[in-house]
């Protein structure tokens, strides 16, 4: 996370309590090192991941919210990209980025597990290069997604009781 986003960017790493101690041994070292705004919570009892996030999302207010699985590594400027996504078409309500194992965003092969490139720095060069085209999704992928603060609202938020995980 720290090599891929500017210094200084807001970070809340919302914890469901889905680990051991030793999860929180790790993110209050992380906290404590990193160059970001970091804020790390935890909960004593788990309430699920659509429930969890839905709460978190919604103390974040109306602001737009990037996303970002446990295991996710993104390239250098992903959250640039991504808001300026949001910030070229006032209709798109979530951004998602390719992905080496992004389901219906994989890439390069749809729905595989692609292995992690080689050259990061030199991958977020060329697609900071590419033409930004906005292809329509069936759906976010929740590896990593920006959502329209606006939207969320207007949409009423997550749906904590049909959905069990996102």
């Amino acid at each position: 996370l720290d090599a891929g986003t500017p210094d200084g960017t807001r970070v809340w790493l919302a914890d469901d309590a889905g680990g051991g101690p030793r999860v929180q041994a790790i993110a209050e070292r992380w906290q404590r090192r990193t160059r970001l705004q970091a804020a790390y919570t935890r909960r004593t009892r788990r309430l699920g991941e659509v429930a969890h996030l839905d709460e978190m999302l919604r103390a974040c207010g109306n602001a737009d919210v990037a996303v970002l699985a446990p295991d996710a590594l993104p390239l250098p400027g992903w959250l640039g990209q991504l808001a300026a996504c949001l910030a070229r078409d006032p209709s798109v309500a979530t951004a998602t980025p390719w992905s080496n194992v992004g389901e219906t965003v994989a890439w390069p092969r749809l729905g595989d597990l692609n292995p992690l490139p080689d050259d990061r720095e030199r991958l977020a060069e060329a697609c900071a290069a590419l033409a930004p085209l906005h292809p329509e999704l069936p759906n976010a992928v929740s590896h990593a997604v920006v959502l329209r603060g606006a939207a969320l609202a207007a949409a009423g938020g997550l749906d904590a009781e049909s959905y069990g995980s996102w």
